[in-house]
């Protein structure tokens, strides 16, 4: 049995096993010394790189370039000097070059000149005068100066078309020819919508000498008009008498819309007067169009009427015939428009004229004529024409499509008289 004295002897003996082991104190001291060291090292080692790169940064740029260039390389050929010989060989170019762009410009003036030498002779000028009683010392009044052209020469008279501004018809006529000799002029008739107006001067009162010395203009019925055609305006596009310009065909898709009528417009790079009046010529010296110049245009590049669509209007004009008339301002409707508009093909009525025949037949806008008495109508000049055939006075039959509530097109027939413009 072991004694208790024993056992607290043995305990006693081995109490050195319980001491703790600690860990010895920072040195702050030692821990700043190594920072400092590292820092030292750092810069010591970043000045090295710095001086490094410096020393060997031509070198290797320069390699680095040389390397680029191999791969992409870009040259300017620079010109070499030329010798004495071949600059007067280049100063020689140079001047038959100028030589024959001058040559060519002299040309392309001559040939102007010349294709508008005869059309010119046939310029007149128009003075309408009227009558007023209130001034017994000058009994007539001077209305204003137009342009125009003689169209037309026969044995018995010369025909002169000329576009009228005044509302009014004078009472009086002054043409004056180009070679300076003036006669009394008698209207044949002027058309209202258009403005166009034909005069006639009788032959026996010109001497023999002018009526062989004034021409007649060449009227192109061909119709034949393209884009960048060169042209010739001759009259007074610009506002001046006697005035001449030339260019080129820029547009043929223009449209000048009147009452029963539609026409198409072709412009150029010409620049026109809003009063501006005249022809225009091809480089063959014909009358192709007749300037005109739409109201409300904002642009002044003049703009003319082919004279192969108003042939038949001068005609009219100059036998003193009767214009028929029933005052609708359509446009055709063209198979694109019907077939992607899905509506009837015919005369789409944009507006109708206030106290006209068509008014009064109940004609409304947005109605789509197709039939004028017993003719099929599909498009503005196939109207125009059966129009023109009935004579004034006649009471006919005027079909439409109208669309109902539903927006279905329905066909409507009225009657309508046709009246004189």
């Amino acid at each position: 049995m072991v004694d208790r004295n024993d056992r607290n002897f043995s305990q006693n003996e081995h109490t050195f096993i319980k001491e703790t082991i600690k860990e010895p104190p920072i040195n702050k001291k030692r821990i700043a010394e190594k920072l400092l060291l590292a820092s030292a090292c750092g810069i010591a080692f970043g000045v090295c790189a710095v001086f490094t790169v410096m020393l060997l940064y031509p070198r290797v740029f320069r390699n680095l370039d040389n390397s680029c260039d191999t791969k992409v390389a870009v040259t300017i050929t620079p010109s070499e000097k030329k010798t004495d010989t071949e600059e007067k060989t280049s100063a020689a170019d140079v001047s038959v070059l100028t030589e024959k762009t001058e040559r060519t410009e002299n040309t392309v003036q001559s040939r102007i000149l010349e294709a508008s030498k005869e059309p010119r002779k046939a310029l007149v000028r128009v003075e309408s005068l009227s009558e007023d009683t209130d001034f017994p010392d000058d009994s007539f009044l001077n209305n204003g100066d137009e342009e125009g052209i003689v169209f037309l020469k026969n044995d018995d008279a010369f025909y002169i078309l000329t576009v009228s501004r005044n509302e009014k018809e004078s009472e009086k006529y002054r043409v004056t020819f180009s070679n300076g000799s003036s006669a009394d002029g008698i209207l044949c008739k002027k058309d209202a919508r258009t403005s166009f107006m034909v005069l006639r001067v009788p032959a026996e009162s010109l001497d023999s000498a002018d009526i062989k010395e004034i021409p007649a203009a060449s009227l192109d019925l061909s119709g034949k008009i393209e884009q960048m055609q060169p042209v010739i305006a001759i009259g007074s596009p610009e506002g001046n008498y006697d005035s001449l310009v030339s260019g080129t065909v820029t547009s043929v898709s223009g449209r000048l819309e009147t009452a029963d009528e539609e026409y198409t417009l072709f412009s150029t790079d010409m620049v026109g007067s809003d009063e501006g009046d005249g022809v225009i010529l091809n480089l063959e010296g014909k009358v192709i169009g007749v300037i005109c110049q739409p109201e409300n245009e904002l642009s002044d590049v003049i703009r003319a009427v082919p004279v192969s669509q108003i042939s038949s209007l001068l005609e009219t004009l100059a036998n003193r015939q009767k214009i028929c008339y029933i005052g609708i301002q359509g446009v055709t409707i063209s198979k694109f428009k019907s077939a992607n508009l899905e509506i009837p093909r015919g005369i789409y009525v944009n507006s109708v004229e206030e106290n006209s025949p068509a008014m009064t037949a109940g004609i409304q806008s947005g109605d789509i004529v197709h039939k004028l008495g017993n003719t099929e109508i599909v498009t503005m000049e196939e109207y125009s024409g059966k129009l023109q055939s009935i004579k004034v006075g006649t009471r006919t039959t005027i079909d439409v499509y109208r669309r109902n509530p539903s927006g279905e097109y329905v066909d409507v027939s009225l009657n309508i008289s046709i009246k004189e413009k």
